[in-house]
């Protein structure tokens, strides 16, 4: 029985996706003759749509300082499961970074506007 390789990885920021990454290993197993599987996984942040899978929704929501920004949400394939990644909509980032972030002013309004248009899409969960 040759070795088996479970590739359990969340992205690397800045470097590689979480499916990037599960396809190196998965390829690295297969030089050396091992079997392979990937299980994404993540912290919740940046990364989670993919690591969760389903089909993506994009939309445009309000960001966290007002503006109007494209944020995406997941819709399983059960067709009644969203899976929702606040950082698409009201991420650090689009809050003006670590620096430049003011949680008095911003607001999450965003995530709420894509919590409602996953229930329009028949989302129950």
């Amino acid at each position: 029985m040759s070795p088996h390789v479970l590739c359990a990885s969340d992205k690397f920021r800045g470097t590689a996706t979480v499916s990037q990454i599960g396809a190196a290993v998965a390829g690295v197993a297969a030089e050396c003759g091992w079997t392979s599987r990937t299980f994404p996984v993540s912290d919740g942040g940046e990364g989670f749509l993919e690591a969760m899978g389903g089909r993506p929704v994009h939309g445009r929501v309000t960001g966290p300082l007002g503006a109007p920004v494209d944020a995406t949400w997941n819709l399983l394939p059960d067709g009644r499961t969203a899976v929702v990644e606040v950082a698409q909509a009201a991420g650090l980032l689009l809050a003006g970074g670590a620096a430049g972030n003011d949680p008095v002013a911003a607001t999450t309004r965003g995530v709420g506007e894509q919590i409602l248009d996953a229930v329009r899409h028949g989302a129950r969960t």
